[in-house]
């Protein structure tokens, strides 16, 4: 079991099947759309792999400079138990390949947070020397407001480079000094503001916000270029990070205290002990999900050692191997309570088996032997079959089996799980993708066994509760008149209703800002808040969308739960250019009113679990909620079969390729006008194309380059999305998922989106199609050239969509992997099962693994050396053993080294390496080749490794007995 930490240096290789690349290299297509396996490649010096074997592992690192790069390590990834990301937009490239989650960096460099602001000092830049290029080019091309220091690594030995030997032009005031731990922190006190310019390459675009949140919990005022992912993870925060091209933004007082308000929040919440804890928290949830042993009967330490051994084989399901090793020890010399468990072990294989006869049998020889044995009673009664009857002498205590532990699979009683599902704002047919969610959510949740009843509230004057065609599963309106339809009047009515059906969940659905409203009719009972967009953050649209001076709009990074009064304000003076409904629906609410706001806090905070659709969207609630779980909206996979009939697919014009836009042209956010302008410029290049619209003809005259085929219902689309050969998401708005962009990867076809919202975790760019900067229509107009002239491009990417699809959108893999583990099974599991029953008393913990570290340095400087060796004293489970491997460095270096590994307690191995040159993945091999052999887990700290293109990272043994895994 590993647990793989995940950030700046990531594995190379994408998984075989459905992962996110940026160039999609022999996708071959098999029988059931599942894509060609890929041979593994054996590492070098290492051998031949055949896949992870069991054991500890440490994964190959290096910097990730494209998403492809992640499939050499798609086999070891899908080994791990946890896979940590320091930077959400990691999170859908290694989703695919096992449980994903999110930890923060602690913080490293932060000062105390100023309180009030500099008026006067440096603007400060840190980084690596590989990291310069996009600073340098940004400096040279626009002026500073003050002077800059460069705080950054030398290459070589020797005097610090001058700003010109880098490339700053000389009539910028820039001043470059060598990077120390200490001259960075007394950096960040003295200078006046922060400095970060990210390049576009895919490493830039996804690296953690680490630096970002060191410069703001010290209460320096921090710009940065836009788009990048630290600026997205700071406003998903609740602080809006300027562009530098904005000074007056990024230096004025206003921005100076809403960084210090931050600040102070992230020296509490990021402080190394809290995010240990949080670490600690997800290691405890990995180890907890192994089964424990529990303690067997009284018996010879020989019998206990083997049943332990056949115990191993059962949690493996090698039932073969196992029988013959139960029978052996069914005999007479092996206690009586011993062997009862044994003979319970014997009848749950038959049960097996399909022989209920001889299970039977087996389960009551077990209850004569040991008329105690709780696992085999249980058995019986799973079976339908009555337990012999038990006799006591007068006086003799009934054995309490409470403490011990229970059969395999719940004992909740008979009825299934009940999950009732909440609607204020739903139609049918559906007016959004959030209606068809909760219909396709209770269809496939009663598929899976689950007992659903959907719940919806009919009021005419608004237009709501209009159901004129069937459901895809039976739903229940609720009819209100004018004197109900009040909060109170929802409460009420939906509370009576959930009543009467006695659930044991509830799930809020439509309801926007009303969701706190009934969160109060769900009765004490477990709910779930579904976010399908950004409701109850946005209380303005649901998408952060503002009317700009123009007239043309312009994105927010606020929300509600952040900066409730910002919002609040932003209502009131903006709230005229919502819709009627939105505009009623507030109103209603009470949006605004400090009894709304406190109803809405305790809402998140009461809930069991809110379930959001993208990793933004999570780190905007995480704060404010329990249990966050990044849950994306499914899709039905009936409506997209695969391969797509040839006789369902829609035609196109002769001689023209097809490029889809599904939407309302009239709705701004829909980004039409984006592609109109696109295509008109790309129409001047080539006339092979026509962009198909799902809206009615314009008046006037229509564009040559268009056609328009009205609205298409959730039936006849499919055929369109499979008639195209490149579907155009071109939103200028912060959409949540983006729904025509999971269909068109469900019917195969690529996709070109925006960057911007939800849209980089549903298409991943270079895999599944390929996204655009939001609003910029020569970006797009030669993304779409590029696709329709490339038409194994297209092919490939289609593919790996449609990889995507079956794994993440449809329906059954939602309800599987999300939905099931939160509500449990949906039914009682009655098959009897091998169980070793305990004696009353407690039960015993899971074992817990040892625990192993590994760091490799070459002259590295003693001082960073030293820190790096410090972060370990946050560790949350104490090490085993620590190898420190000196690869070769000088003696001076060597003898600090020796010091510093006596002041921390690591083991230090020098070798000389065989080469003159630093290999970190030979230097990180010796590292765990010395570990001790017992050793399970590993970590191992890149944090301080400066990474070229060329190295590896880091690799460990493979064979039999050794494979791979990894923590950081």
């Amino acid at each position: 079991m590993g647990v793989l930490g995940l950030g700046r240096h990531v594995p190379r290789r994408a998984p075989r099947r459905g992962v996110p690349h940026d160039h999609v290299r022999g996708l071959g297509r098999t029988r059931g759309g599942r894509s060609a396996r890929r041979q593994a490649r054996p590492a070098p010096g290492l051998g031949a792999r055949g896949g992870p074997a069991r054991g500890p592992r440490v994964l190959p690192d290096r910097p990730l400079r494209a998403a492809a790069e992640i499939e050499a390590d798609a086999d070891w990834l899908r080994a791990c138990a946890r896979i940590l990301v320091h930077c959400r937009r990691l999170e859908p490239y290694f989703a695919p390949l096992g449980p994903t989650a999110y930890v923060d960096h602690p913080l490293k460099f932060a000062a105390p947070t100023r309180r009030v602001p500099r008026p006067g000092g440096p603007i400060l830049w840190v980084g690596v020397r590989s990291n310069l290029g996009p600073l340098v080019e940004w400096v040279n091309a626009h002026p500073l407001p003050a002077p800059l220091d460069v705080l950054t690594n030398p290459e070589s030995p020797g005097p610090v480079p001058s700003a010109a030997e880098l490339g700053f032009r000389a009539d910028r005031d820039v001043r470059v000094h060598e990077w120390t731990p200490e001259r960075h922190r007394q950096f960040v006190v003295t200078a006046r503001a922060a400095l970060d310019v990210k390049g576009d390459e895919f490493r830039a675009r996804h690296k953690p916000p680490a630096k970002a949140l060191d410069f703001v919990a010290s209460g320096l005022p921090l710009a940065m270029n836009p788009g990048t992912s630290s600026a997205e993870h700071l406003a998903a925060l609740g602080l809006e990070v300027p562009s530098p091209l904005d000074p007056g933004t990024w230096l004025s007082e206003r921005y100076a205290q809403g960084t210090r308000r931050l600040g102070e929040r992230l020296t509490r919440e990021l402080a190394p002990a809290r995010v240990a804890d949080r670490v600690r928290k997800l290691l405890v949830g990995v180890l907890r999900s192994r089964p424990a042993r529990a303690p067997l009967p009284v018996a010879p330490a020989g019998l206990e050692q083997r049943y332990r051994a056949i115990q191993d084989r059962l949690a493996r399901g090698e039932y073969a191997d196992a029988r013959p090793a139960l029978e052996a020890l069914d005999a007479a010399d092996t206690p009586a309570r011993l062997r009862a468990v044994v003979r319970n072990d014997l009848a749950a294989l038959a049960a097996l088996d399909g022989n209920r006869a001889s299970a039977e049998a087996g389960f009551r020889a077990a209850l004569e032997l040991d008329p105690g044995c709780a696992p085999a009673a249980a058995n019986l009664a799973a079976l339908g079959a009555p337990a012999p009857a038990r006799e006591t002498e007068p006086g003799t205590p009934t054995p309490n089996h409470e403490t011990g532990p229970a059969v395999l699979g719940p004992r909740s009683g008979p009825r299934a799980v009940r999950v009732a599902v909440l609607s204020v704002l739903f139609n049918w047919p559906s007016t959004g993708g959030g209606t068809v969610h909760s219909a396709e959510l209770t269809k496939f949740l009663a598929a899976a066994g689950y007992e659903v009843r959907h719940l919806y509230a009919r009021f005419e004057p608004w237009g709501l509760g209009k159901v004129t065609a069937p459901t895809p599963f039976p739903a229940e309106p609720l009819e209100f008149t004018g004197a109900e339809w009040t909060t109170e009047g929802l409460v009420t009515r939906f509370r009576a209703a959930v009543d009467a059906f006695d659930p044991d969940w509830v799930v809020l659905t439509d309801s926007w800002n009303l969701k706190p409203v009934l969160a109060r009719a769900a009765g004490g009972r477990p709910y779930v808040l579904r976010l399908q967009a950004l409701e109850c953050l946005c209380p303005l649209n649901n998408v952060r969308l503002l009317p700009g001076p123009g007239g043309e709009p312009r994105q927010c990074t606020r929300h509600q739960l952040a900066t409730p009064d910002a919002c609040a304000r932003c209502v009131r003076e903006l709230g005229h250019t919502s819709g009627d409904l939105h505009r009623a629906e507030r109103a209603l609410a009470g949006v605004g009113t400090p009894g709304y706001r406190a109803e809405l806090f305790a809402a998140f905070e009461g809930a069991a679990a809110v379930l959001a659709v993208n990793p933004l969207t999570a780190a905007m609630v995480e704060p404010h909620a329990r249990d966050v779980r990044v849950v994306t909206a499914g899709m039905d996979p009936d409506r997209f079969p695969w391969p797509f009939p040839n006789e369902r697919r829609a035609g196109a014009t002769p001689g023209r390729l097809r490029v889809l836009f599904a939407g309302l042209t009239r709705e701004w956010m829909k980004g039409f006008h984006v592609l109109r302008a696109a295509a008109t410029r790309l129409w001047e290049a080539r006339r092979d194309f026509e962009v198909v619209v799902t809206d009615a003809a314009p008046d006037g005259p229509v564009e040559p380059w268009a056609r328009y085929i009205g609205w298409q219902s959730q039936g006849d689309l499919p055929g369109h999305l499979a008639g195209a050969d490149v579907v155009v998401v071109p939103t200028v708005a912060q959409e949540a998922l983006g729904r025509t962009a999971v269909e068109a990867m469900a019917a195969g076809k690529p996709v070109v989106a925006s960057r911007i919202g939800g849209l980089p975790f549903t298409v991943t760019d270079g895999a599944t199609g390929a996204l655009c900067a939001p609003g910029d229509p020569v970006e797009l107009a030669g993304t779409l050239a590029r696709l329709l002239g490339d038409a194994p491009l297209r092919a490939r990417l289609g593919a790996a969509g449609r990889a995507r699809f079956e794994e993440h959108f449809a329906w059954p893999a939602i309800v599987a992997r999300h939905y099931r583990p939160l509500f449990g099974e949906p039914v009682p599991v009655s098959d009897p099962v091998p169980h070793v029953v305990e004696p009353p008393g407690p039960v015993a913990p899971a074992p817990q693994p040892l625990v192993g570290c590994v760091l490799a340095v070459r002259d590295r400087p003693a001082g960073v050396l030293e820190r790096t060796l410090q972060t370990y004293q946050w560790q949350t489970a104490p090490a085993a053993d620590r190898v420190l491997v000196d690869y070769g460095s000088e003696p001076a270096h060597a003898r600090e080294y020796e010091k510093l590994c006596a002041r921390y307690g690591w083991r230090l191995v020098r070798c000389e390496p065989p080469e003159p040159r630093w290999h970190l993945a030979d230097a990180y091999n010796r590292a765990v080749a010395a570990l001790d052999p017992r050793v399970e887990v590993l970590f191992k700290s890149d944090t301080d490794v400066l990474l070229g293109p060329e190295v590896l990272g880091v690799a460990a043994r493979r064979g039999p007995a050794r494979s791979a895994s990894s923590g950081t």
